[in-house]
């Protein structure tokens, strides 16, 4: 080896003695040197002085300061050491200054099984009760997961409670009836027991003042919102009326008579067949035809708008769909659908029924036809023709309806005939005719007649004209 490399070889440091004498100046630390003394960590006195010391270096003012300092703030300042006699700073901080009220769980880490002590978990939900204003033993409904993990309570939760807030309450106060569905969540897998479903449903009823079963007809959404029950509904995919039925007491529940029914309720055909047995008897229908009878009203009335609204407000559809292979004349129903009567077909069908009715064969039965036979069944058919007879044109055969037609409409009037019979009139009697005037001589009319038909526009008048404002407009009076 070279004389240089001798020359740059470091010195070696010899260990220095222990000697108490030479440490009699506070100003002069031990475990500054590059090795203490030996058994100099073996006297707890000087356990003191380096914690006395280190608290200054670290600006430490009060007790609670210590909870920040952990293991790291030990080995940058020369007491790695001392954890060769504490399990960790808890155990060495609780050990040199047991006079102090010291919290554990504040520390880095608590000492080891420090959370499998019962005593020492209530003890920790107690000093958390207090942190949070709790007052009462109700106020723990309120405390969420993160309340733990923001109070250094995180491997509590896990060690001891499986992450669930809500079991520590349970163990930690046992006297208390708690209900788990009052929590901000509910534990896991809890909605997914039937047996809770049901317990909670018992509550609800409790809680809405339900006397009777028939009184959760008319609970809704809104109910269990306000009571708790909403992750309930959520959790196992139900509707109120289905949670009801399924979780409520005992009873012949009927969907339709709830104040709201399940949203796909009336697509289901087996659903809509069960309404319609309970409306028959509950309207005492006994045979088919009294379906006849059935109206909007009926159905309003009865629980059955939404039934309604699938079918377009139609009562007649609503019976077909219930005997779909029954044959039905719509024309006997309260109402028929809407546009029934603009459909040819219909109107065909309609007339061979009633023929069959009145007992007509041959087409010139028809001739025989009066209104009155057609009022009781079609008055909105009629509503859409001028005259009755516009409804056989398509139907008979050209030639009787012509002869229909001679027979029932009658030959039109011309304002210019009218004044020459009200002339005639007052040549006879010195005094012009009114609506009273009665018959019109020589003629199968009379003069209230020709007064309707110059109002309504009839027989090929203009219409909205009375006799008088005729006569008046001629200069007849």
């Amino acid at each position: 080896m070279s004389r240089r490399a001798k020359r740059q070889r470091p010195k070696r440091l010899t260990q220095p003695r222990y000697d108490p004498e030479r440490y009699t100046d506070p100003r002069y630390y031990e475990w500054l040197n590059r090795s203490v003394p030996k058994h100099f960590w073996e006297d707890r006195a000087n356990h003191h002085r380096y914690i006395q010391w280190l608290g200054s270096i670290l600006n430490i003012r009060k007790p609670e300061d210590w909870y920040q300092v952990n293991r790291k703030h030990f080995q940058r300042n020369r007491g790695g050491r001392l954890f060769y006699y504490y399990d960790g700073v808890c155990d060495l901080f609780m050990s040199l200054f047991p006079e102090y009220d010291w919290k554990p769980w504040l520390f880095d880490r608590p000492p080891i099984g420090f959370w499998h002590q019962f005593e020492n978990r209530r003890r920790y939900m107690q000093w958390l009760g207090k942190k949070l204003g709790f007052k009462k033993v109700e106020d723990w409904y309120t405390v969420s997961h993160q309340a733990l993990l923001d109070n250094k309570g995180a491997g509590l939760a896990l060690i001891c409670w499986n992450s669930s807030i809500i079991a520590g309450v349970k163990e930690c106060f046992p006297n208390h009836p708690w209900l788990d569905w009052k929590f901000a969540h509910a534990p896991h897998g809890f909605w997914q027991q039937d047996a809770n479903c049901r317990r909670y449903m018992k509550w609800l009823g409790q809680e809405l003042g339900l006397q009777r079963s028939s009184d959760w007809y008319h609970v809704v959404n809104e109910d269990f919102n306000q009571n708790y029950g909403q992750a309930f509904l959520v959790c196992r995919r139900l509707s109120v009326p289905q949670a009801v039925m399924r979780f409520g007491p005992r009873y012949d529940f009927k969907e339709w008579l709830f104040d709201v029914t399940p949203g796909d309720f009336w697509k289901k055909r087996a659903n809509r067949r069960r309404y319609m047995q309970w409306l028959g008897k509950r309207l005492k229908y006994k045979v088919p035809e009294d379906w006849y009878a059935l109206t909007f009203e009926d159905l309003a009335h009865n629980h059955g708008r939404g039934l309604l609204v699938l079918f377009h407000k139609s009562p007649v559809a609503i019976v077909k769909d219930y005997y779909p292979r029954r044959q039905w004349h719509e024309w006997k129903f309260s109402r028929v659908p809407a546009g029934f009567w603009e459909n040819r077909e219909n109107r065909h069908r309609f007339l061979d029924w009633l023929g069959k009715q009145l007992g007509y064969r041959q087409p010139s039965d028809w001739l025989q036809i009066r209104r009155e036979d057609l009022r009781p069944y079609a008055k909105a058919l009629m509503i859409g023709f001028d005259s009755y007879v516009e409804i056989f044109r398509d139907y008979l055969p050209a030639k009787v309806w012509k002869r229909m037609n001679a027979r029932v409409n009658k030959p039109a009037l011309t304002e210019r005939q009218i004044l020459s019979w009200a002339d005639a009139h007052h040549r006879r009697t010195g005094a012009w005719p009114k609506m009273s005037s009665g018959k019109i001589r020589g003629q199968q009319l009379t003069w209230s007649a020709v007064n309707q038909a110059l109002e309504k526009g009839n027989r090929g008048l203009t219409g909205k004209k009375t006799l008088a404002q005729l006569l008046k407009q001629r200069k007849r009076v």
